[in-house]
């Protein structure tokens, strides 16, 4: 293996290791907050993507690509994982006593928009070939595409939900 193959694997291996730390630190905060409140006030939704296994499969889709050079596709996954989760949570209330998945709504944005985000690294790994320039203009538009797209799937779920469903 010559000296470029090599770094560019060591590379590669830095930027798996970010991103399952970067999924290490979300199930860690998950867990001192889980450990801070009451059962009742535990996060509905990072116990739903725990209970599933859901958790473990985004760190596989975003880590597991990272290994073969797609640190752009897994940086976007993880980010967007974590801004699911974290809308999942804001925009699906924690029914008393419900099943999982029961009159709440964080899984369907959850799910819309790290579905989105998998996409939409697919996208920069293209846009980026290798380098990626924050200042471009490609660059821009992707990231703006990505927000609306955000917006888009909140409002598409906040939209079906039933009309006594409040916030």
């Amino acid at each position: 293996m010559d000296e470029r193959t090599k770094e560019r694997k060591k590379k590669d291996l830095l930027s798996a290791l970010a991103v399952a730390g970067g999924y290490a630190l979300i199930y860690l905060a998950g867990r001192i907050l889980q450990a801070a409140e009451t059962p009742v006030d535990v996060s509905y939704l990072y116990g739903w993507l725990l209970h599933q296994g859901l958790f473990w499969a985004a760190l596989a889709v975003s880590t597991v690509p990272a290994l073969f050079g797609k640190r752009y596709f897994a940086l976007t996954s993880l980010f967007g994982f974590a801004a699911a989760l974290l809308l999942g949570e804001l925009c699906g209330h924690n029914p008393a006593g419900a099943a999982f998945g029961q009159g709440h709504f964080g899984w369907a944005v959850w799910g819309g928009i790290f579905l989105l985000s998998v996409v939409m690294g697919i996208v920069l790994e293209r846009i980026a070939k290798g380098k990626l320039d924050l200042r471009s203009k490609k660059f821009r538009l992707w990231a703006a595409a990505l927000a609306l797209g955000m917006l888009a799937v909140v409002l598409l779920v906040r939209a079906g939900m039933p009309t006594g469903f409040h916030l």
